[in-house]
C-alpha cells in the first residue's frame, strides 16, 4: 500500500510479470483495479473473482462464495493483485 498515483500498481503488475515469466504462480494471476465501478462491495469482488475461476456464482450468498473460493482456491498456486483496494 502506498499513497495514490506513485506507481503502486505498475509495481505490482511488474513482480506479477516477473513472477509469470518464471511459473511461479501456476494457475495464474488475477489484477482487479477495484476503482471500477463494479466492484464496489467485497460481495461484488468475491463474486468476480469465483466467476473467473468457475462459472458458476449467480445466486450464492456471500458465506457460499467465500466457502467455495476455500475449496476451489485449496491446492491452487494463484496470485491476486487488487488494485485500489481502498475504494471497497
Amino acid at each position: 500500500m502506498g499513497r495514490p498515483g506513485i506507481g503502486n500498481a505498475n509495481t505490482a503488475l511488474e513482480a506479477a510479470f516477473f513472477m509469470e515469466k518464471r511459473n511461479m504462480f501456476t494457475d495464474g494471476i488475477l489484477f482487479l483495479d477495484l476503482q471500477e465501478k463494479e466492484f464496489e462491495s467485497p460481495l461484488i469482488v468475491a463474486k468476480y473473482i469465483l466467476k473467473q475461476l468457475t462459472e458458476t456464482v449467480e445466486y450464492m450468498n456471500f458465506d457460499d462464495i467465500l466457502e467455495e473460493l476455500d475449496v476451489h482456491l485449496d491446492d491452487k498456486n494463484t496470485l491476486f493483485i487488487f488494485s485500489n483496494l481502498d475504494h471497497i
